[in-house]
């Protein structure tokens, strides 16, 4: 696969990153109820994107150091390590990715897909997407973008004559609720790795950040988990998937049931996460190999590498998983930051 001088804006990265957290607030990646009121939820979320910022802020800070730069594009076989350590955390979230959309897809549709043909249509999607290209799966995700702003937006209204002030709970055990819910939601954000490693392909030098992405995230799923409890009251933490709940019983004048729309919309978004994952996963795996073998192993590699992280989405389970991401994100962020701050150290001896 040829790699093609690309660039796209810094807008159209913030926005890619943003809409791939977003799959995790209209899809819930857990298996069971939380059973915890929004209170707790807004709380415990709040906590867990100060961590999330906390946790990327130095691999996005030495990410644009040039020496980081020289370091990621380079070919020796320092180089080489260092794109196979940040390559296993980007697998693994595209392996959640496609488990998460496969259980979501099997929790509302009547259609019973076996789980291995799921996941191939989704990868075969996603193999695509990234196929396409940079700046072309970039100029999608306007289009993905626009088309979940409008399914959020016509999910509250079809919901707001429902709304009702006396449905907000207050929690009897606040601290426990709060406790819950962190480490339920808390997980390293694969969506960093991709911002800092996509950042080169950018033609500007300056532009929004990456917490400015997590802070519009808060505030979009603060927004919906009230929206949640202002309707369903006290089940809305009974709910396995609370937003497709809203879907389902909201109604504008004679047309009900327009859920269908709304979860094409959210398995559209689940599968433009997982082509940037494959994208950027495919960056990194051609940097792992020689030169000479790139062009014959890069493809079939691909998709071994990207089935065995799929068959672990299968079997553990997304949460699970998802927990092993945050384990080997961190250590991969770590390992970056340390070979940076190492070979600067050798530099200036």
């Amino acid at each position: 696969m040829k790699e093609k001088a690309q660039g796209i804006s810094r807008g159209q990265l913030w926005l890619a990153v943003l809409l791939m957290l977003l799959v995790d607030v209209v899809i819930d990646p857990h298996t069971a109820p939380a059973a915890s009121g929004a209170q707790g939820v807004m709380i415990g979320v709040t906590i867990d994107v100060i961590l999330m910022a906390a946790m990327t802020y130095p691999f996005l800070r030495i990410m644009r150091h040039p020496r980081m730069q020289r370091l990621f594009t380079g070919d020796d076989g320092r180089d080489r390590v260092l794109a196979g350590v940040l390559l296993i955390p980007l697998l693994l979230s595209a392996g959640a990715g496609v488990a998460q959309a496969e259980g979501f897809y099997r929790f509302v549709s009547d259609d019973r897909f076996v789980a291995w043909f799921f996941a191939l249509l989704v990868l075969a999607v996603a193999f695509y997407g990234s196929h396409m290209g940079l700046e072309a799966l970039m100029r999608s995700a306007l289009v993905i973008g626009v088309l979940l702003a409008g399914s959020l937006i016509f999910l509250l209204i079809a919901n707001a004559s429902q709304f009702s002030v006396e449905n907000l709970q207050f929690s009897k055990n606040l601290a426990q609720d709060v406790g819950n819910s962190v480490f339920s939601w808390f997980r390293f954000p694969g969506e960093a790795l991709v911002y800092g490693i996509l950042l080169e392909q950018t033609t500007e030098k300056r532009g929004k950040s990456f917490f400015t992405v997590l802070i519009v995230f808060w505030a979009v799923f603060l927004a919906l988990v009230l929206s949640e409890e202002l309707v369903l009251g006290p089940f809305a933490a009974l709910q396995q998937q609370p937003l497709h709940t809203l879907a389902r019983i909201g109604s504008i004048s004679v047309f009900t049931r327009l859920d269908a729309i709304h979860v094409s919309v959210w398995i559209m978004l689940s599968i433009f996460r997982v082509s940037v994952y494959v994208l950027a996963a495919l960056r990194l795996l051609k940097r792992c190999l020689p030169e000479e073998k790139r062009r014959l192993w890069l493809t079939p590699l691909a998709v071994i590498l990207l089935a065995a992280a799929c068959t672990l989405g299968f079997v553990l389970g997304v949460p699970v998983l998802q927990d092993i991401v945050t384990v080997s994100g961190l250590l991969a962020s770590l390992f970056c930051v340390c070979a940076v701050c190492i070979r600067k150290a050798g530099k200036s001896v």
